[in-house]
């Protein structure tokens, strides 16, 4: 593999987790649940951003995944935070959201990488195409009738 591949498979990887972790984050604040972290990737701490709500924004050094760390995704851990901002303490059909949300956004980042995909080259053609035929064969002949009864000289 060329720096080039590598390069553009940590990209699309990248994007792709991006996305997914995204969609666990963006449930989890709209339903209350207190985060301490989103982070893209593993490992060692490249770079962090504290933003105005407190979260901590992190790229790690190993791209091969990232995570989302809310309080009380296991069990009431933190005695800082209020008990209502917990996940375990969220209703099921909230926690049920928060959790299955990184996978809906990856179906919809493919649907739409398609629909961008089919505006810009256009989908699949059908149209049959004859390259190369035979002449002593029927299609032969009948081909050269053709051309000669189409495009006389």
């Amino acid at each position: 593999m060329t720096l080039i591949s590598i390069l553009v498979f940590i990209l699309i990887l990248g994007v792709i987790v991006l996305v997914h972790e995204f969609g666990h984050f963006i449930w989890a604040k709209k339903f209350g649940v207190h985060i301490y972290e989103f982070s893209i990737g593993m490992g060692p701490v490249l770079f962090t951003h504290e933003g105005k709500d407190k979260i901590k924004y992190r790229i790690r050094a190993l791209p091969i995944g990232g995570f989302v760390q809310m309080a009380g995704e296991v069990y009431e851990d933190d005695e800082k935070i209020p008990k209502e901002k917990f996940m375990c303490n969220k209703p099921w059909h909230q926690r049920i959201i928060i959790i299955i949300a990184g996978v809906i956004n990856n179906f919809i980042l493919a649907l739409v990488l398609l629909f961008m995909y089919a505006l810009i080259w256009g989908g699949p053609s059908n149209k049959p195409i004859i390259t190369s035929v035979e002449k002593n064969y029927p299609i032969g002949k009948a081909l050269m009738r053709y051309l000669i009864l189409s495009f006389p000289s």
